[in-house]
């Protein structure tokens, strides 16, 4: 469940890029997290879930019909197998459309770099926090809480899910601003602090 949380959370800012930063390329992006929300909804053994799997069963029959949706179609599943290439395909889009190309490059270059770094860690890594002296005990009674009815049971998912995107953000966060930087020490833009 915490990839569809982390999936939701990073469809929703995906949207947010595209729409108020202007980042066009963000659609396709939040097109294929959305997709992975979607699939997962269609797991669900509850109203929610068939809902979803007779609106996939609609969507499938009404686009047999159609190459142009058929197209659409495997255009988005495409999406939602490519998101980490397709938020490249957008870096390249926003460096391109930029005013300042080779600013553009080196900022949207090491903030990636940023953040595929951290989520390399996270995946690596971030299961084994709960291990660590202190937070160990407070992972316990977190386990111990969320099995008490169905509605509390998702709350370990929901905490990992958060805590990915949170370090994501931050990765990407922290490499930006160390292109930013690279870019004042090299002598690219003197004048302006990072």
């Amino acid at each position: 469940m915490s990839n569809v949380i982390s999936s939701a959370i990073f469809c929703a800012r995906n949207v947010d890029k595209a729409e108020r930063q202007d980042k066009v390329g963000r659609w396709a992006v939040a097109v294929g997290q959305g997709k992975k929300v979607f699939d997962y909804v269609r797991t669900l053994d509850n109203d929610l879930g068939k809902g979803a799997n007779e609106a996939y069963k609609n969507i499938t029959m009404v686009s047999e019909k159609s190459k142009a949706l058929q197209g659409l179609g495997k255009a988005v599943d495409f999406a939602s197998k490519k998101v980490n290439p397709l938020i490249c395909v957008s870096s390249g889009i926003d460096i391109l459309r930029a005013k300042d190309k080779e600013e553009a490059f080196v900022e949207n270059g090491a903030a990636l770099g940023g953040m595929f770094a951290t989520e390399k860690l996270m995946k690596d890594h971030l299961d084994d926090v709960v291990k660590i002296k202190g937070i160990d005990t407070i992972a316990q009674k977190v386990m111990k809480y969320s099995t008490k009815n169905k509605y509390t049971k998702a709350i370990p998912s929901i905490i990992h899910g958060t805590a990915f995107v949170i370090g994501s953000c931050t990765g990407y966060s922290i490499g930006q601003k160390f292109g930013k930087l690279l870019l004042n020490e090299t002598g690219y833009y003197p004048n302006q602090q990072a």
